[in-house]
C-alpha cells in the first residue's frame, strides 16, 4: 500500500490554507490527478469527508452508490438546499412572477446584486441568466393618456431579442454541461476504474445545470409564443386610442380657431378707436412741439449755468473740507506739542525730585563733615593739652636732669676722689637722657601731624560749605524756574482751551456753511423743477395781467435768492477770516509750545521758520478769499441770467396768445420790459 497525495483543484472549497489532501486509499497505485480548475461555475456543497481506514487494514474501499450523506437543512440558509428542491423552487417562483406579470401588467426587477457565471454558480442564483423584462410603449404619447393599458405593457423587438438571447444562452449552457457529463465518463472510463463519490459529486453540478437552463428554454419558448399572439391586439389598441386622440383635440383646434376669430374682429373695433385717439393725439403734440423746442434751447442754456453752478458749488464744499483739514492737523500738532510738553514738565519734576533728594544727601554729608570737624576740633584740643602736659613734663624733666647732672657731677667728683662705682652710674644716666631726646622728637612728629590733619579738615570743611552754598543756590534757580515753567503751561493750557472752544465753533459755523449750500443747492434744483413745471404748463397763460402777476412773484423770489446768496458769501468771508485768525493762534501757540521744548539760542530760528510758514499760509487764505470773490461774482451773474432768461421766457407766452393783441400792434409786453429793466438796475447796484 502507497499514499498517494491527490491535488484537488475543483470547486470544493478548502479549509485553511491550500495544501493538497492525502487520501489512503489501499491497493490503488499512486496516480496524480490534475483536474483543471472550472471558473464559471462554483458548487455550494462540499463533498463528504470519508475518512481514512487504519493502517493494519487489509480491505479494499468499495463505492456504495446507494449511500447518501445527510445534512441538515436549515431554512433560512438558502445554500443549504439540495439541488433538485432549489430548482423546483426556481421554477415555481419564476411561473408566478410570469403569471403576476401578465395579469396585472408590472414590471418584475430582480436583484441588481446577481454575480456573473465566473463568480457564482446557476444553483445560487437561478435567475442570473433571464433578462428583466420592462414595459415598453410603442409610442410616448399613450403615458400621458387617461385610457392607459389595463392588462398588458407593449413589448418591443428588444423584449424578443432579450428572450432570443436567454434561448442561445440556455442552449449554451446545456452544450457545456452535456459535455463535461460526456468528459467525466469518458475520464472514468478511460481510467478503467469504477466510479466513486468524487465522480458522482463532479456530476450533480452538470445534472443540476442541465435541468435548470432546459427549464429556461422552455419558458423563454412559452413567453415567445405569448407574445406573438399578444403583440397584434396591442398595437390596434394603441392605434384606436390615438384615434380618438387625434380626433378630439381637431375638435378642440376647431373650437379654438372660432374663439380667436371672434376676438380678432372685436381687436379691430379696437384698433379703430385707438387709431382716432392716435390722431388727436398727433395733433395736440404738433401745437405743443412749437412751445417745447423754443423752451428746449432755453432749457439747455439754464442746465449748463447750473452745473457750472454746482461746480462751484462742490469747489467751495472742497475748500471748506480741506481748511477743516488743516485745522484737524494743526490741533493734532497743537495736542502733539502739549503731550511733550507735558512729558518735559514730568521729566523736570522728576530732575526736581533728583534735585531734592541730591541737596538732602549733600546737606547731611555736610552734617556729617561738620560733626567730623568737631570732632577733629576736639581731637585736636586733647592733643594739644597732651602736648602741652607733654612741654611742661619735658620742662620738668629737664630741669630735673640738669640738677640731676650737677647732683651726679658733685657725686662723680666724689666718688672720683673716693674711688667708688662712678663708671656705671653714669652709664645709667646717659641712657635715660637718649630715651627722653627720643620720647621728645617722637611728641613733636605726632603733633605735626595732627596739625596738618586739622588743616587737611579745616579745608575740606571750607569746600563742603562752598558746595553747599552752590546747591542751595541752584536749588533756589531750579525753583524759580519751575514756578515760571508751570505758569507758562497754565498759560498755555488755557490757551487751548480757548483754541478748542474757537475750533468748536469754527466747526458749528462750517456746518452751517455746508448747511446753507445744500439749501442753495436744493433752490437751484427747486428752480430747475419750476422751470420744468413751467414748460409743461406754458400753454395755460392766456392773459397778459396772470403772466405779470407771476412775473412779479418770480422776481420777487429771485431777488431773495440773490440775498441769501449775498448772505451765503458774507458767512463764508467770515468763516474764512475766522479760520485765518485761528491758524495765527495755532502758529501762536505752536511758538509757546516750541519754546519750552528748545533752548533759547534756536529760539530765533524757530521764529524765522515760524513767520515763514504763516506768510505762506496768509498768502494761501488770501488766494481762497479771491476765489471766493470770484465764485460771489459768478453767482451774481448768474442771478442776473436767471432774471433775462425769466424775461425773455415769458415774453413769447404774451406772443403765442392771438387773442390779446391785433395784427397791426407790435408784439411787445411793457410790463415785462419794465419788469426787466427794474432788475438790470437793482443788480447794477448791487455789483457797484
Amino acid at each position: 500500500m502507497t499514499r498517494c497525495p491527490v491535488k484537488v483543484t475543483s470547486g470544493i472549497q478548502k479549509s485553511g490554507n491550500e495544501h493538497p489532501i492525502h487520501l489512503h486509499v489501499p491497493g490503488d497505485t499512486p496516480i496524480h490527478l490534475h483536474v483543471n480548475k472550472n471558473t464559471q461555475t462554483h458548487s455550494q456543497f462540499q463533498a463528504p469527508w470519508v475518512p481514512p481506514p487504519g493502517k493494519t487494514s487489509s480491505g479494499r474501499f468499495v463505492y456504495d452508490p446507494t449511500r447518501r450523506v445527510k445534512v441538515k437543512s436549515d431554512e433560512r440558509k438558502r445554500r443549504s438546499r439540495s439541488a433538485e428542491s432549489l430548482s423546483d423552487n426556481i421554477h415555481k417562483d419564476f411561473v408566478r412572477s410570469c403569471d403576476t406579470e401578465s395579469d396585472k401588467g408590472l414590471r418584475h426587477e430582480y436583484p441588481s446584486d446577481i454575480n456573473t457565471p465566473d463568480t457564482t454558480s446557476i444553483q445560487e442564483q437561478p435567475y442570473a441568466y433571464l433578462k428583466t423584462i420592462k414595459p415598453a410603449y410603442i409610442s410616448g404619447k399613450n403615458k400621458g393618456s387617461e385610457d392607459k393599458l389595463n392588462n398588458r405593457s407593449l413589448l418591443t423587438t428588444m423584449v424578443l431579442d432579450e428572450w432570443i438571447k436567454d434561448l442561445e444562452t440556455a442552449t449554451n449552457r446545456i452544450t457545456k454541461s452535456a459535455r463535461k457529463i460526456v468528459d467525466c465518463i469518458e475520464q472514468v472510463a478511460y481510467e478503467g476504474r469504477r466510479v466513486d463519490s468524487h465522480d458522482m459529486s463532479c456530476l450533480v453540478q452538470p445534472r443540476n445545470e442541465l435541468l435548470l437552463h432546459v427549464e429556461i428554454a422552455m419558458r423563454a419558448g412559452r413567453e415567445l409564443c405569448r407574445w406573438a399572439s399578444s403583440i397584434q391586439q396591442q398595437r390596434d389598441q394603441v392605434l384606436t386610442n390615438y384615434l380618438t386622440q387625434t380626433q378630439t383635440r381637431e375638435a378642440t383646434l376647431a373650437a379654438e380657431v372660432q374663439r380667436l376669430i371672434e376676438k380678432l374682429d372685436r381687436m379691430e373695433v379696437d384698433l379703430e378707436l385707438t387709431q382716432r385717439q392716435l390722431n388727436e393725439q398727433q395733433n395736440e403734440s404738433q401745437k405743443k412741439n412749437t412751445i417745447h423746442e423754443s423752451v428746449e434751447s432755453l432749457k439747455g442754456h439754464l442746465q449748463r449755468q447750473l452745473r457750472q453752478r454746482e461746480s462751484e458749488c462742490s469747489r467751495l464744499s472742497i475748500q471748506v473740507r480741506n481748511l477743516e483739514t488743516r485745522l484737524a492737523e494743526q490741533q493734532a500738532q497743537s495736542q502733539a506739542h502739549l503731550e511733550t510738553a507735558q512729558f518735559n514738565l514730568e521729566r523736570l519734576r522728576e530732575t526736581k525730585e533728583a534735585l531734592k533728594r541730591a541737596a538732602k544727601s549733600q546737606k547731611r554729608r555736610a552734617d556729617e563733615a561738620e560733626e567730623a570737624c568737631r570732632e577733629i576740633s576736639h581731637k585736636l584740643a586733647t592733643q594739644e593739652s597732651i602736648i602741652a602736659s607733654f612741654q611742661t613734663e619735658l620742662e620738668r624733666c629737664s630741669l630735673g636732669s640738669r640738677s640731676l647732672s650737677k647732683e651726679r657731677h658733685l657725686n662723680n667728683v666724689g666718688v672720683i676722689h673716693d674711688g667708688g662705682p662712678v663708671d656705671s652710674n653714669k652709664a645709667i644716666c646717659m641712657n635715660s637722657d637718649k630715651s627722653l631726646k627720643e620720647e621728645n622728637l617722637r611728641l613733636r612728629e605726632v603733633a605735626l601731624k595732627c596739625e596738618q590733619r586739622l588743616h587737611t579738615a579745616e579745608e575740606e570743611l571750607q569746600h563742603l560749605r562752598a558746595n553747599l552754598s552752590s546747591c542751595e543756590a541752584l536749588l533756589n534757580d531750579y525753583h524759580g524756574d519751575a514756578a515760571a515753567q508751570a505758569s507758562q503751561l497754565h498759560i498755555l493750557n488755557e490757551r487751548l482751551k480757548k483754541t478748542e472752544a474757537d475750533r468748536e465753533r469754527n466747526q458749528i459755523q462750517l456746518d452751517d456753511v455746508e448747511q446753507r449750500l445744500l439749501e442753495a443747492e436744493s433752490r437751484n434744483r427747486m428752480l430747475e423743477n419750476v422751470l420744468q413745471s413751467k414748460e409743461s404748463n406754458q400753454w395755460n397763460y392766456a392773459s397778459s395781467t396772470p403772466t405779470n402777476m407771476k412775473l412779479g412773484k418770480h422776481t420777487r423770489s429771485l431777488h431773495l435768492d440773490h440775498d441769501d446768496y449775498l448772505g451765503q458769501n458774507d458767512q463764508l468771508n467770515d468763516n474764512i477770516g475766522i479760520l485765518k485768525d485761528q491758524k495765527i493762534a495755532g502758529t501762536t501757540n505752536n511758538d509757546l509750545i516750541l519754546e519750552l521744548r528748545r533752548e533759547l539760542c534756536e529760539a530765533h530760528n524757530e521764529k524765522k521758520q515760524i513767520e515763514n510758514q504763516t506768510e505762506m499760509r496768509l498768502n494761501d487764505l488770501r488766494a481762497q478769499l479771491n476765489q471766493a470773490d470770484a465764485t460771489n461774482r459768478s453767482l451774481q451773474a448768474y442771478l442776473t441770467f436767471l432774471k433775462r432768461s425769466y424775461a425773455s421766457v415769458f415774453q413769447p407766452d404774451l406772443v403765442i396768445n392771438p387773442s390779446l393783441f391785433s395784427p397791426h400792434q407790435p408784439m411787445t409786453c411793457p410790463s415785462t420790459t419794465q419788469l426787466a429793466a427794474n432788475n438790470m438796475t437793482t443788480t447794477t447796484t448791487k455789483d457797484s
